[in-house]
């Protein structure tokens, strides 16, 4: 093989090497990408579940906070 084939040789390889490169750094960037996008999704689903036990318990506290108030006016208007 003479010294010019043997350069372009080794010229495609480089070539090809660089490729593959950027391949694999593409594939890591949409990786982290998707990944960034599931936990975002995540998180807002964890805040949307908060959200709805708040909501639930703040139902509750309304409902209890009424109950005592008509059982405070019941007590009261007994005693007078």
């Amino acid at each position: 093989m003479d010294m010019e084939k043997f350069m372009e040789r080794l010229e495609q390889m480089a070539a090809r090497q660089k490729a593959d490169m950027e391949e694999c750094r593409r594939k890591e960037k949409e990786e982290m990408e998707e990944n960034r996008r599931k936990e975002k999704e995540e998180r807002k689903a964890e805040k949307e579940e908060m959200l709805k036990e708040i909501r639930a318990n703040q139902v509750k506290a309304d409902a209890d906070r009424v109950w005592m108030e008509n059982r405070i006016d019941a007590t009261c208007h007994n005693i007078y």
